[in-house]
């Protein structure tokens, strides 16, 4: 098996969706920030639903990033599952054909 590929597209999706994950994080504390200082209703319900938004986002990316991680670490053990893991990952990223072996 070519598992040095795997590990070159495990390697990519880690590194785009850590990468997202703290553009996400950096957003949310400006935005917590803003409703600090925020003085009228409709900007905290704006800022609010930004909030959500991006916590909706940010554990998205944590629960792929953590996916990810558990199936690396399990690869010896079950490399198919592995292969799935990643191949649906990377099909999200446009990065290859889901299951592509």
């Amino acid at each position: 098996m070519n598992t040095e590929k795997y590990q070159t597209i495990e390697e990519k999706i880690l590194s785009i969706y850590s990468g997202k994950a703290e553009k996400l994080a950096q957003r949310k504390s400006a935005v917590l920030k803003e409703l600090i200082t925020a003085n009228n209703a409709k900007a905290i319900e704006e800022l609010t639903r930004e909030r959500m938004v991006i916590d909706k986002r940010l554990f998205v990316c944590k629960n792929i990033l953590n996916s990810i991680r558990n199936a690396s670490s399990r690869k010896n053990e079950n490399f198919s599952n592995y292969v799935v893991v990643l191949s649906t990952e990377a099909a999200r990223l446009n990065m290859l054909t889901p299951y592509t072996v």
